[in-house]
């Protein structure tokens, strides 16, 4: 009675519109704060400027920048307001079959091809409606881009997830992992060699510690944070990262994270250990900074960049190759 009337099956009328009414109820639903509530870690930095480690801010900047991440991933309120993770469209990344689908195991009279079966996505379905069949070459082993928000969310700490469209990866590291390197790394054959993208991914240059970073970032994203809950979480993971070139010439750039209001001093010292620059040297409220190194002035060399608060002290070592 939801519509103030009951619902009625009487002529093809009466069903299209209770079908209609089905399809609203469930994408209010879908909409409400029950399904997306947007209290991820991520929104109260977006509403706070707080809040995030220092490797969270880093993973936030490789995802926009060097890996290329919000190409499809959306994660400006600029963009969309709030952030979706998705663009909605459509891409073939060349993700390997599965091994272990189970529907190569379905009866035969679900898939008589057994695990020679290969999902070709929106082509696929493409090919099915004659209105659209000239379209299904272009894109063939394409899937709907999806979104990133509660990529890692789970019930419990031991409650497993797959990942990509068929399953086959098991956890973000891997994810961002083939991201990275599928182009240059021994990975097995694309399930749908056609339409692979291979502008966005593939051989991204990203060190072991930017695909962690952008790990940590990706799981900011799990509704339900409880900032009173997870304070002593940020103080534990307080860390001061390079966010830019390195090697660089002649500057780069760091993130650092304060749990708490501290006097801040970011100095650089040579091997020898004399101090040739002084990049902050004040007191400062908890949050997030971001500051440039400019080496102009510097010999090519290896220089080592402190952070020290009166409860941390955080070294990072950088190349300058002039």
């Amino acid at each position: 009675m939801v519509w103030g009337e009951p619902i009625g099956y009487d002529t093809p009328a009466d069903i299209a519109a209770n079908y209609n009414r089905v399809g609203l109820a469930i994408a209010a639903y879908e909409a409400s704060a029950e399904v997306n509530q947007f209290s991820s870690k991520y929104d109260y930095y977006l509403e706070t400027g707080s809040g995030l480690s220092g490797e969270e801010a880093w993973g936030l900047e490789l995802f926009e920048g060097k890996a290329m991440c919000s190409l499809c991933h959306l994660s400006s309120p600029d963009e969309q307001d709030p952030p979706l993770f998705t663009d909605f469209t459509f891409d073939n990344l060349g993700v390997p079959k599965n091994p272990d689908n189970p529907f190569y195991e379905m009866d035969v009279i679900f898939n008589p091809d057994g695990a020679d079966w290969i999902d070709y996505g929106l082509g696929a379905f493409l090919e099915t409606r004659p209105e659209y069949a000239d379209m299904a070459e272009d894109n063939m082993g394409k899937h709907k881009v999806p979104t990133l928000r509660n990529v890692d969310k789970r019930p419990s700490s031991n409650f497993h997830k797959a990942y990509m469209h068929n399953g086959v990866f098991k956890s973000l590291e891997e994810v961002v992992h083939f991201y990275n390197t599928r182009d240059v790394e021994d990975w097995p054959a694309p399930e749908v060699a056609e339409n692979v993208n291979t502008d966005e991914l593939g051989d991204l240059g990203l060190t072991a510690e930017e695909e962690a970073a952008i790990v940590a970032f990706m799981k900011t994203l799990s509704d339900g944070y409880d900032p009173e809950k997870d304070k002593d979480k940020v103080k534990s993971t307080a860390s001061l990262n390079i966010i830019g070139a390195n090697p660089f010439n002649p500057t780069t750039r760091f993130a650092y994270t304060l749990p708490e209001a501290a006097d801040v001093q970011i100095h650089v010292y040579n091997t020898i250990g004399q101090r040739v620059a002084i990049l902050v040297n004040n007191h400062q409220p908890a949050g997030i900074y971001q500051i440039d190194f400019d080496a102009a002035n510097l010999a090519t060399g290896v220089y080592f960049v402190r952070l020290s608060t009166p409860g941390l002290v955080v070294t990072q070592k950088v190349s300058l190759i002039k």
